[in-house]
């Protein structure tokens, strides 16, 4: 989706993402504000998206993901992703829980930053880097069990997440 495509529609309020879609740029989906749902088919092709910055993933206003017409509130990611790309998950409300399978590698930059329903983390052993503000903001995460493998966390990557208590480190940490 090319820059500008969408800038500033006043009435959208769904949008379905085809699995053949690589690209949103800069301004693409700028001030739809009244964009309430995004609608997916496959987790594999959504993560690996290229968001041009936060604004252009269309969740940085709809704030709910569907799979399959149904809710996202606890998110697999599958074995057949490997690298979630940057503001995948932007701003999704409706994410309470998140799980990776086993082969997940990495997780980009701001990828669950404002998902602010978010409260369970599972990572797999495979995860060996978490980018920059990846749960920024994850306001209701309170605790987790880092990867044996993680061999980078970027910087803010849990920052201002107010319920975290506990955090288990791998014991070569």
């Amino acid at each position: 989706i090319g820059s500008n495509s969408f800038y500033m529609p006043k009435s959208l309020e769904s949008i379905s993402i085809p699995s053949t879609l690589t690209l949103i740029e800069k301004n693409a989906l700028r001030f739809t504000s009244s964009l309430n749902a995004v609608y997916i088919d496959d987790i594999k092709t959504w993560c690996n998206i290229n968001f041009a910055n936060e604004q252009c993933n269309p969740l940085y206003y709809a704030h709910n993901l569907y799979l399959n017409s149904e809710l996202v509130t606890d998110l697999i990611i599958p074995s057949t992703v490997e690298h979630i790309k940057d503001f995948c998950f932007y701003n999704c409300t409706s994410i309470k829980s998140i799980s990776f399978e086993k082969g997940v590698k990495s997780v980009g930059n701001y990828v669950f930053s404002n998902c602010s329903n978010l409260s369970y983390i599972s990572f797999n052993d495979d995860l060996t880097s978490i980018g920059i503000s990846a749960f920024y903001n994850c306001h209701l995460l309170s605790n987790f069990t880092l990867p044996k493998k993680l061999e980078t966390i970027g910087a803010y990557a849990f920052y201002n997440c107010l319920s975290l208590t506990n955090i288990i480190l791998p014991e070569y940490v």
